[in-house]
């Protein structure tokens, strides 16, 4: 790619100061003024107007270009730059094709945008088909803000093959293709098993699980149930407390928001986008360290005094954590 000045050399002794000159033609691009690109143009008289062109540049980059003179004693001065801007082009190949969510019938494909546009991004173009199975061809065209884009309707266990290109108003860029089989159908996710229960603190505690089978697809969520048994041994029923989501291969969670001094047990269960597993077998009782009170007493009150004493009374704080005791 290359940009081409056109000169205009006025042969004056007041102007180049002497007749046997040349021209350099000096390019540089607009945000690194110190990568100057410099043409040397041999005079080629008697015209006055001469042309130069300068190669390698960036595709649809802007550039400031200027020209100064010079002879065997030194250079003139350059003459003002202009700002220029190289044409645009067809885009380079998208970059960092993927897909995910692989089930028996869909898959979503993803990628980024080129790392050389060479011009405004109009939009992508995408096209899949079944090897050798041209009446099965299907294509779209997506907006340039679509950087995804989920196929339906796929037959499952095949095989396809999937482009992907850039548009720019100079037309279709580099095609990057690539293949991809679709899976079986999935089914409901196995149970977690084997709880244990670690790094007990006042608020907090580690929760370790051998997975459950993944119904031949990802699991989506990891959902776990809490349940309070009080010192009387009467239980709470369960309740969520925790969902970790999008993290398949995930074989422990840690569970917040606990309350202090309180005895736990749990159990979980997995999800996939068919559904949600049975409930695990519920973990060991367990009981999460003291810590410092939330609140202070309540409704402290003035009983009598005396010359040389105060009396107070005041409600004692709920249960949730060790138990305070009012003294007289």
């Amino acid at each position: 790619m290359g940009i081409s000045l056109t000169l205009t050399i006025t042969r004056t002794d007041s102007s180049t100061n002497h007749l046997s000159h040349s021209t350099q033609l000096l390019v540089w691009p607009e945000k690194s003024p110190e990568e100057v690109i410099v043409v040397t143009i041999t005079p080629d008289y008697p015209g006055s107007r001469h042309t130069g062109l300068v190669s390698g540049l960036k595709k649809f980059n802007w550039y400031f270009g200027s020209t100064l003179c010079f002879t065997t004693p030194g250079d003139g001065p350059r003459s003002s730059p202009i700002l220029l801007q190289t044409h645009e082009d067809t885009p380079g190949p998208v970059r960092h094709l993927s897909f995910t969510a692989i089930l028996d019938t869909s898959l979503r494909v993803s990628w980024a945008e080129p790392e050389d546009k060479n011009g405004i991004i109009t939009g992508y173009v995408l096209w899949w088909e079944v090897p050798g199975v041209e009446s099965g061809r299907v294509e779209r065209t997506l907006s340039n803000s679509t950087l995804q884009h989920q196929l339906t309707g796929l037959t499952s266990t095949t095989l396809y093959t999937l482009q992907v290109a850039a548009l720019t108003t100079a037309g279709r860029g580099v095609v990057t293709p690539s293949t991809i089989s679709t899976g079986v159908p999935p089914e409901l996710p196995g149970s977690p098993s084997n709880l244990v229960i670690s790094n007990i603190s006042p608020r907090t505690a580690t929760l370790r699980f051998r997975p459950g089978s993944d119904g031949k697809t990802g699991i989506s969520q990891w959902i776990v149930e809490g349940q309070v048994v009080k010192d009387d041994r009467k239980e709470d029923i369960w309740t969520v407390v925790y969902q970790k989501d999008n993290q398949p291969d995930a074989d422990s969670v840690e569970i917040p928001d606990l309350s202090p001094f309180t005895k736990y047990r749990f159990r979980m269960r997995q999800a996939n986008i068919v559904g949600s597993s049975n409930i695990s077998a519920p973990s060991r009782l367990i009981q999460t360290l003291q810590d410092a009170p939330d609140s202070h007493p309540s409704n402290l009150t003035l009983l009598s005094a005396t010359q040389t004493s105060l009396r107070f009374n005041w409600k004692v704080l709920k249960h949730t954590q060790e138990q305070i005791h009012t003294f007289p």
